[in-house]
């Protein structure tokens, strides 16, 4: 018989949890500007990056220890009577997140947002209170897909140009013969042979050599990057 989770069962899988959290948001946030940079870093660089989601992996984790505590929360029972309310909208997000996939030619993200999207309706349509590993299942894969969608938008922003919208600019500045630096935008990814950068001129990515790099400073708000700061010569990428 599938038994409920003790405290000490949930503090074992915590750790787990929250690094998965992390990655899945390093994920979305790569399927932001295009899923196919990813392999071009290595998996400690990612595990390096997953550092800068650790505010919200933590969050999640919580989030999930609640949902499967062993003793119901008493100020929390006003939630599970509005259950069938929020099933509804996490089935209408998940649909919407399917089709924004399909628009970006996502199909395998597209069959995972409708296959999960049916995994939670087979959840919330299940006779009596689900089982522990049921409960694991759906909590671990929902907040993942909210991990996911976070670092998605998270990495939209930066492609954002409205008059109302002010991001930090970063000027990367390279050697005086290279003729495509300097630039201004956004860092996405900096490992150990590469530097990934998101450029709000062009609104175009760069796959930049680290060796190329000379120097990355960093301007209040979006602004060209000087030409003047290494050569006069040198002309931003078109």
């Amino acid at each position: 018989m599938d038994q409920d989770w003790s405290w000490k069962d949930l503090t074992v899988i915590a750790p787990v949890i929250a690094s998965s959290f992390a990655f899945a948001y390093v994920v979305g946030y790569f399927y932001a500007f295009d899923i196919a940079w990813f392999p071009f870093f290595s998996l400690p660089e990612h595990l390096v990056f997953a550092l800068r989601a650790l505010p919200i992996a933590i969050a999640a984790s919580g989030v999930c220890l609640i949902a499967l505590s062993p003793s119901p929360i008493e100020s929390l029972k006003w939630l599970q009577s509005k259950s069938r309310w929020f099933a509804s909208g996490w089935h209408i997000v998940l649909l919407a997140v399917a089709v924004l996939a399909f628009t970006y030619n996502h199909f395998g993200l597209t069959t995972s947002f409708l296959l999960i999207n049916f995994g939670a309706y087979i959840y919330h349509t299940l006779p009596g209170r689900p089982s522990a590993s049921a409960r694991l299942l759906y909590w671990a894969t929902t907040l993942l897909v909210l991990c996911l969608m976070s670092g998605f938008v998270s990495g939209e922003f930066y492609k954002i140009h409205t008059p109302i919208t002010v991001k930090p600019c970063m000027n990367v500045y390279g050697q005086p013969d290279n003729r495509s630096l300097p630039l201004a935008g956004h860092v996405i990814f900096a490992g150990t042979l590469w530097v990934l950068f998101y450029d709000y001129d062009s609104k175009e990515v760069h796959l930049i050599r680290r060796e190329d790099v000379i120097e990355i400073t960093e301007t209040p708000k979006s602004k060209e990057a000087p030409k003047s700061k290494l050569d006069c010569t040198l002309e931003p990428l078109v």
